[in-house]
């Protein structure tokens, strides 16, 4: 009777084992699938040289600063788009909505600002242009 329980264990034992290895196994497959699926995400951090030690160190988070190529443009759109609504809206309204849609196409969110605000101001002008008394 101890025999036949003993062999029952080891028998428990080693379908346990190969439950194991096929679960550990199917997990791995699992992880590696959901990096194939999944987006790269921008994380860590990245240097833009060397510092004066000579250590490369870590200096700026991946991400950051990365809207900055469009960004002057679209500010000066949205400074030309807000001046629409008080002097030459026929000029500085177009002019807004152009270098606002320039920065916009280069990464920058305040282009499309400007481009708003710029066809606002010019809408605004061309309904108030029949109450204008000159």
């Amino acid at each position: 009777m101890a025999n036949k329980t003993n062999d029952e264990r080891e028998h428990r034992e080693a379908v346990n084992e190969e439950l194991d290895q096929e679960f550990n196994s199917a997990r791995e497959d699992d992880v590696e699938a959901a990096q194939e699926i999944a987006p790269m995400q921008m994380t860590g951090t990245f240097s833009r040289g060397r510092s004066d030690s000579g250590s490369t160190e870590l200096e700026e988070p991946i991400g950051e600063g990365m809207e900055g190529e469009g960004r002057g443009l679209a500010i000066a759109g949205v400074i030309f788009s807000i001046v629409a609504f008080f002097l030459l809206p026929y000029f500085t309204a177009p002019v807004g909505i152009v270098l606002g849609f320039i920065g916009a196409r280069q990464g920058s969110g305040f282009g499309w600002w400007a481009v708003g605000i710029g066809a606002l101001a010019l809408i605004l002008s061309f309904m108030m242009a029949p109450l204008r008394v000159y």
